[in-house]
C-alpha cells in the first residue's frame, strides 16, 4: 500500500509540483483510512520534532547514512536498500535537499 503510494510519487515528472504537507497527509489518509491516517499522523509528529535547521540537517544526514553502502556501519543496524521503493523515495528526497542547499549558496 505504502509502496504503491511512494512509487506513484517517485514516478512523477521532474517538473511536478510537490504536495504541501496538508495534501500529502490527505493523500496518505485516503490510502486506507485507519492505516493511512496513522501514517499521516506519524509523519506530522516526526516533523514537529524538528525544531531548528540543524535538526532538519541532522535528520536528513541520518537518512543518507541509512541509504549509503557503508562497511563501517554496524551489521546489526540494517540499512535501506537503495533500489527498494522506499530507498528510491529517500534518494529523491536527498537529491532535492542537496540541490536546495546548493541553490541557497
Amino acid at each position: 500500500l505504502l509502496s504503491v503510494f511512494l512509487l506513484d510519487h517517485v514516478r512523477q515528472a521532474h517538473d511536478y509540483r510537490e504536495k504541501t504537507l496538508a495534501e500529502l497527509c490527505a493523500a496518505l489518509s485516503a490510502l486506507q483510512p485507519p492505516m493511512g491516517a496513522a501514517l499521516a499522523h506519524s509523519l506530522v509528529q516526526a516533523l514537529r520534532k524538528i525544531g531548528s535547521p540543524d535538526d532538519l540537517f541532522d535528520s536528513l544526514m541520518a537518512l543518507e547514512l541509512l541509504i549509503m553502502d557503508n562497511p563501517s556501519v554496524d551489521d546489526e543496524i540494517s540499512g535501506l536498500e537503495q533500489s527498494s521503493v522506499l530507498g528510491i523515495f529517500v534518494r529523491k528526497v536527498l537529491i532535492t535537499f542537496h540541490a536546495t542547499m546548493f541553490e541557497g549558496l
